[in-house]
């Protein structure tokens, strides 16, 4: 498995193609876009990345540095 690499630059596409059934390129960003939505100031509402990264923060034992967000009704 490769994660985490910059395709073209740390690892040719072709050999990766060669290498393994699937290749799975994904992207994101960290800036979150807010969207002037009704409802999009409710609490409770938050942006992905608050989420995931807290989410990954307790699954790795570490303190959340804020209060917590939960992913229920």
């Amino acid at each position: 498995m490769v994660v985490n690499a910059h395709i073209g630059v740390d690892f040719d596409a072709k050999e990766l193609r060669k290498q393994f059934d699937v290749v799975l390129l994904t992207g994101g960003s960290t800036v979150p876009r807010d969207l002037p939505i009704p409802g999009r100031d409710l609490k409770g509402v938050h942006f992905a990345m608050e989420f995931l990264g807290q989410n990954n923060r307790r699954a790795n034992g570490m303190d959340l540095k804020t209060e917590e967000i939960h992913a229920r009704r």
